[in-house]
């Protein structure tokens, strides 16, 4: 189903470069049939990325290698202001915060894009559980804000900004502010597209910022700690791999299709719909 909507869908990212093949890959990979683009805003100046012949032909990706801060034109010091000069690279209507590490599954801006139709008043919308990959490598149904679960009119957030916090609370601010006016909804009649991963490990994982949230040094510890610098252009994903990752997280629907989880539940017509594309 195409809308009028355009989707603008900003990674911020630091030395995360598997990382970030992945999640571009898991970006084409995406069902939703209307416009959408991919802005990858990386701070590290000294590796900086740049796309290779698979991904360069895709028009609805942008690199952006920039570590000064638009506003103070000093090096960047927290992650809102990451967060929102990366966003002023977008053209689209509505914001998808794709964090780098993260895992989307194909049909998470498809069904976003619902809720916003089926929401038009809405300045938000989110499913109201996502998922979590643990670090032991066990798959749960899971709930809290999930912010980069979140479809969000760009116009809002760019009028009530970010925190300029050191990493992992700077949505606090246009967030609440959407609560506050009930112009957010957590859907009950939804099923997860998105996953808050922490099964990473070794290189490829570095450092959580939200495992630190409270630290008054987090933006440097995570850079500190994030060490997977781009030695060559970036690429598609092994998809192998990525249809392996799909398919655990299908299995893990599929086995909790009708069980009530705090009132909500994950119905066969949603799995229907969104995991194997039927009506």
């Amino acid at each position: 189903m195409r809308s009028n909507y355009k989707i603008s869908c900003v990674m911020t990212t630091y030395r995360r470069f598997t990382c970030v093949e992945r999640s571009i890959s898991m970006f084409l990979n995406q069902d939703y049939q209307g416009q959408t683009e991919l802005i990858v805003f990386n701070t590290d100046d000294e590796y900086p990325f740049v796309l290779g012949e698979s991904l360069s032909k895709h028009g609805n990706i942008r690199v952006i290698n920039n570590n000064i801060d638009y506003v103070t034109g000093q090096k960047y010091d927290n992650i809102g202001s990451i967060r929102r000069d990366g966003l002023s690279h977008a053209s689209g209507t509505h914001y998808i915060c794709w964090d780098d590490d993260d895992i989307f599954l194909p049909w998470n801006i498809r069904q976003c894009v619902d809720g916003l139709i089926k929401y038009p008043e809405l300045w938000a919308w989110k499913p109201e559980y996502s998922t979590f990959w643990r670090s032991d490598g066990k798959l749960e149904i899971a709930g809290n804000a999930m912010e980069a679960s979140i479809i969000s009119s760009i116009e809002k957030i760019k009028e009530i900004g970010f925190i300029p916090h050191k990493g992992g609370g700077e949505h606090l601010s246009w967030l609440g502010e959407f609560q506050k006016n009930n112009k957010i909804l957590f859907d009950r009649n939804s099923i997860p597209g998105y996953c808050f991963n922490w099964s990473d490990q070794g290189l490829i994982r570095g450092h959580k910022q939200s495992g630190t949230i409270g630290h008054p040094d987090n933006f440097n510890i995570h850079k500190e700690g994030t060490r997977d610098w781009a030695t060559r252009p970036l690429e598609i994903y092994d998809s192998k791999i990525l249809s392996e990752i799909y398919e655990k997280f299908k299995n893990l629907l599929k086995d909790n299709i009708d069980k009530p989880i705090n009132g909500y539940k994950i119905t066969q017509e949603n799995y229907n719909k969104y995991v194997l594309g039927t009506s």
